[in-house]
């Protein structure tokens, strides 16, 4: 038995709603399986999360050295895989100061406070109305592409996200596309306008039940 596995050991926690597991290895002196087809004893061992890239076999004993090739194993059975736990998450940044290895951050959204600052108004009935002050922000969904896995460096993959947009009172904000962002931070008794723009070009390809009102392109 090989004793250089190391299983991932993880702790929970919630932040802002989203879950975040922090991850770190040790040693083991057990594994749950001790071949490529044995059946694995998941629950022989606690917090078991171990699963290296599958091999080429080329008839050599790998057993000694950490790998699961067997002398009998017939060239070419098992190939591919990606690498588990390379890339770090994306968290939460203004501006996008602060990026994973993959260059991806959690944009948090910078508000446009003068838009819809404080200001006194009159309605058509001659009532005199105090606005408060309004954080705006200007969204707009649309399709990129993203690398969701170092080992896809060369195949990003196509998504749908938001991002904010320039506005009168927030001429620069960080514009970049993400799936989970920009992250709005709102404070209670301030109001907070939203503005969506779609920008999305092509369909999702289900089917749709056009029958109801307001469904389908037209």
């Amino acid at each position: 038995m090989n004793n250089n596995y190391k299983p991932i050991k993880f702790n929970a926690g919630v932040l802002g709603g989203l879950l975040v597991m922090a991850f770190s290895t040790s040693n083991a002196a057990t594994v749950p399986m001790s071949g490529p087809f044995s059946s694995p004893e998941w629950y022989g061992q606690a917090n078991y999360l171990y699963s290296p890239l599958p091999e080429i076999c080329t008839g050599v004993d790998t057993r000694t050295s950490g790998g699961h090739c067997l002398q009998a194993t017939t060239v070419g059975t098992l190939t591919g895989g990606l690498h588990k736990f390379v890339d770090s998450l994306p968290l939460l940044s203004v501006g996008c100061a602060t990026t994973n290895n993959l260059g991806q951050c959690l944009s948090v959204g910078v508000p446009d406070k003068t838009s819809f600052a404080r200001k006194i108004v009159t309605d058509k009935s001659g009532n005199v109305l105090s606005l408060p002050n309004t954080d705006y922000y200007s969204l707009e969904l649309t399709e990129y592409t993203q690398v969701m896995h170092s080992d896809l460096a060369d195949a990003p993959t196509p998504l749908r996200g938001y991002r904010q947009l320039p506005t009168a009172g927030n001429p620069t904000p960080y514009t970049g596309t993400q799936y989970l962002s920009p992250f709005i931070i709102a404070a209670k008794g301030l109001p907070t306008r939203l503005k969506f723009k779609n920008s999305i070009v092509h369909e999702i390809p289900l089917p749709v039940d056009q029958s109801y009102w307001g469904a389908g392109s037209i």
